[in-house]
């Protein structure tokens, strides 16, 4: 069977700042004018709406064990989304989608396209050979961001919102996660989209009280620094599926 790694950089901001689609519009707009990523026949926008991004913690995505494995897959939900449309040509048309509605964001699933080449083959020097790793597609989730683990088989809610770098294949045992994050994080393009994060939604610092400490300890090396006392909105983590 297939497996799926996703470096994401999101915000355990709690709770999540008030999203709307016109917020969603100009956020896909200054993301392309970032030429990180090339248009893909699969760039899809998928959103429902509703009165805040927290106001359920019910995912739009199912996670099952696939049979006699032990591994979790997962499934996108049959909720029909109030904005769903796939193929999109372009992110003008994107953004153009999104601003035809002004309403409130529940949950969306943004795909991005796949990283430019010379992004892409920097982010993915390793070894190659039977479940390596290849990261190539970019989505902006609004929602529940979990992070999922091979071996305890257990999914971990980390934040609300984020980006997740995705892609087929297994950075193990060439990479450990925190390394898979630090080639990622290090690259100048990723670089730049993490300051365009930080400038675009300008969310405050993270009191790291008690609660979030030991969740951040028991994610284990799905927390990929050497502490858990990080207050920047914008954190790494890894999630494999």
């Amino acid at each position: 069977m297939g497996f799926d790694t996703s470096v994401l950089l999101y915000t355990p901001t709690n709770p999540p700042p008030r999203v709307t689609t016109g917020d969603l519009a100009r956020f896909v707009r200054g993301f392309a004018e970032l030429g990180v990523t090339r248009s893909a026949s699969w760039q899809t926008v998928y959103v429902q709406f509703g009165d805040s991004i927290d106001q359920d913690d019910e995912d739009t995505v199912d996670y099952i064990e696939a049979p006699g494995t032990g591994a979790t897959i997962y499934k996108v939900s049959e909720i029909d989304g109030d904005i769903q449309r796939s193929q999109v040509a372009s992110f003008e048309a994107m953004a153009a989608l999104l601003d035809e509605h002004s309403r409130t964001v529940y949950r969306a699933a943004i795909g991005l396209g796949s990283l430019v080449p010379a992004l892409y083959e920097r982010l993915n020097q390793r070894p190659r050979e039977e479940f390596s790793l290849f990261v190539d597609s970019v989505y902006f989730i609004v929602g529940l961001v979990t992070t999922g683990d091979l071996e305890s088989r257990q999914l971990a809610h980390v934040g609300w919102m984020g980006l997740d770098f995705s892609g087929r294949g297994l950075a193990t045992p060439h990479q450990t996660h925190r390394e898979l994050v630090d080639q990622v994080r290090s690259d100048p393009d990723i670089q730049r989209l993490e300051a365009f994060l930080h400038e675009f939604w300008r969310l405050p610092e993270i009191r790291v009280r008690r609660p979030l400490a030991k969740a951040r300890q028991s994610l284990g090396p799905r927390w990929p620094y050497d502490t858990v006392d990080i207050t920047d909105p914008w954190v790494w983590g890894v999630s494999v599926s």
